[in-house]
């Protein structure tokens, strides 16, 4: 077993310790942390917890997105999520966020990945959710929270 000199300490344990003191620190009033609040956020949409997710959102999405999820909660049973990518652009005033869902489709025992696009956009110092798009690349299936227009035939 290979022990650790008294001074030296380990990268998780550094990180441990920066997350821990960055969440002890912060006013929980003020959302400003971007990845806390995506995790807070897909958290809560995963639990279906309206009340938590409205919080991030903005109030000209709100109708949408409680339409988005009050279908997926009847359409689909959410069992994790990950959050797979996150892109602050430069002026630090906007971000991406791509978030897979893992769920299974009400009377159906297959596990769907499903992808969203969330867009982010900093407003009075706080982090607010303005739009959900599923994924551009094909074939890719978008997570039960992204209302997919009809196209008619």
């Amino acid at each position: 077993m290979r022990t650790l000199p008294p001074t030296s300490i380990t990268p998780v344990a550094l990180l441990l310790s920066i997350l821990g003191s960055v969440a002890c620190s912060a006013d929980p009033t003020v959302r400003d942390d971007l990845p806390q609040c995506v995790l807070d956020f897909s958290e809560a949409l995963r639990w279906k917890h309206l009340p938590a997710a409205l919080k991030f959102v903005s109030p000209d999405h709100r109708e949408a997105f409680i339409n988005a999820v009050q279908a997926a909660a009847k359409e689909a049973e959410v069992l994790d999520f990950e959050v797979v990518a996150l892109n602050v652009q430069p002026d630090g005033k906007s971000a991406q966020a791509t978030v897979m869902f893992s769920y299974m489709r009400s009377g159906n025992l297959t596990l769907v990945n499903g992808v969203e696009i969330q867009h982010w956009s900093l407003r009075d110092g706080n982090w607010v959710l303005i739009q959900q798009v599923g994924p551009e690349t094909p074939g890719a299936v978008s997570s039960p929270f992204v209302v997919v227009p009809e196209t008619s035939d």
